[in-house]
């Protein structure tokens, strides 16, 4: 990067955090979301990890604005850029963590983790504890996760399935005994539940009376939650250092501003639908900062690509749960097999990648014919076939990497191939395990992993320059 300057920046933040995934800290930051537009603050949200579906929720509540935090794609000042651009013109950022608050990348380390991502943001920590089954227990639970590390910076904490009156009780023995405030609770829900499916939660708009619960949620958390409490940790919060650079990647990335001479705007289709909605909002702010125009198009419902287009980006999502209207919408297959046959550029990954395959088996077991751009079968497994980060190394040169160059991603899929690709390398951030992966042909790169263009913006600047041409 080259470096324009430093500057320190105020941003009203704080995040929810749990001890261990399941704490509730999903319901938690949906309840604290759904309180504060209510409030009619301007808001922001972020999420901690490789995570897809949470930002939609975020998303789906409010209209906020929402980013992935992960310092295992990006270094700290990269995080912390797109922590501030994403924080720009909002009253406060709500950043929901992953995992256990120190469950790093690799067993036994911190790195990555949701405190590694409040450490290096100087952001305060508000902690989420399911209360099942315990009493004043919770206190040496809290007062050992507040001390395991000096600057743990957790400020508050979040009770979860808790009724009122226990509450009342063991909040002043719990604010006593570790001189930590309760910022409030949450009673056992009834009437909300976020359902879950292989790859995580469902959908947001799968939930056909979202709104309704968003409100009921709402209610609950204007009496049990202390949201002013939260406002003013938030506004407490410290200045953090940001880097301008010429090389920003969130949402005023300038990695290359398009050519003068360019007479017609540049159109990447991108599927988005029920079956295909996992991006990463920063590889999407890149592409537009490149000069690219996004157009969105389903492979569900709408009979052919958009008209006029120069690329096509595929990304992941559930096409196995769609899988037989998938092939019921044939002219949309041919239509994308034909635009590939005629080397329009496409970047294709997990649930795009499955889509191209000459058959899928769906989430019935039933097999299923698809665009058949790639030669070969998608059958479902019975567990997590790859999990986890990985660095990604092109074995020679091609369009997108050099020989030896890398770009970050995730992998987190039940289905595989009978043919995921020899082009590049994948290793296993977490094991050092490597494994060849992908495809690349031509302009042309599709595999299981799902690829952060921040990490390596010239695989995305290529991709754009191809589209260009």
């Amino acid at each position: 990067m080259n470096n324009t300057g430093k500057r320190n920046v105020k941003v009203p933040r704080v995040m929810i955090t749990g001890i261990a995934s399941g704490s509730g800290k999903t319901t938690m930051v949906c309840a604290i979301l759904q309180e504060l537009k209510r409030r009619n603050l301007a808001l922001a949200a972020c999420k901690c990890g490789p995570d897809y579906i949470d930002p939609m929720f975020h998303r789906a509540i409010t209209g906020a604005k929402t980013a992935n935090l992960d310092l295992f794609f990006t270094p700290p000042e990269t995080v912390r850029e797109i922590l501030y651009q994403n924080s720009i013109d909002t009253d406060i950022t709500i950043v929901e963590g992953v995992m256990g608050y120190y469950d790093g990348m690799e067993l036994g380390k911190d790195t990555a983790s949701s405190y590694d991502v409040a450490r290096q943001t100087k952001t305060p920590v508000i902690v989420a504890i399911s209360c099942k089954g315990m009493s004043l227990s919770l206190a040496p639970i809290i007062q050992g996760i507040a001390q395991f590390r000096e600057d743990s910076n957790i400020q508050g904490i979040l009770l979860n399935g808790i009724q009122k009156a226990m509450y009342e009780r063991i909040k002043p023995v719990i604010e006593e005994q570790t001189n930590i405030a309760v910022v409030g609770f949450l009673p056992p829900l009834t009437n909300f539940q976020l359902e879950s499916r292989h790859l995580g939660l469902v959908m947001p708009d799968e939930i056909g009376n979202l709104q309704e619960q968003l409100d009921y949620l709402s209610g609950i958390a204007r009496d049990s939650i202390d949201i002013d409490l939260i406002l003013q940790i938030a506004k407490n919060a410290p200045e953090f250092e940001v880097e301008e650079t010429t090389e920003t990647v969130a949402s005023n990335l300038n990695i290359e501003k398009p050519s003068e001479v360019e007479k017609k705007p540049l159109r990447i289709g991108y599927a988005y639908d029920k079956a295909f909605c996992f991006y990463y909002q920063e590889n999407l702010h890149m592409l537009r900062k490149m000069g690219a125009t996004l157009v969105p198009f389903s492979p569900l419902k709408d009979k052919e690509l958009p008209e006029n287009l120069d690329g096509l980006l595929l990304g992941g999502g559930y096409p196995e749960v769609y899988a037989r209207e998938l092939e019921e919408n044939k002219s949309m297959r041919e239509s994308i097999y034909h635009a590939i046959q005629s080397n329009m550029p496409c970047m294709a990954e997990c649930g795009g990648f499955m889509y191209l395959h000459e058959q899928m088996q769906g989430k019935d077991e039933a097999w299923y014919e698809m665009v058949g751009a790639v030669k070969g079968e998608c059958f479902k497994t019975k567990r997590l076939v790859r999990f986890g980060y990985v660095t990604v190394t092109a074995n020679e040169q091609n369009a997108y990497l050099d020989k030896d160059e890398s770009i970050r991603g995730h992998e987190f899929h039940y289905w595989d191939s009978t043919n995921t690709g020899e082009d590049y390398t994948a290793t296993k951030t977490s094991s050092a395990i490597s494994y060849p992966t992908m495809h690349v042909k031509d302009n042309q790169l599709y595999g299981y992993p799902h690829l952060y263009y921040p990490s390596n913006p010239r695989a995305a600047k290529h991709f754009v320059e191809m589209c260009k041409r």
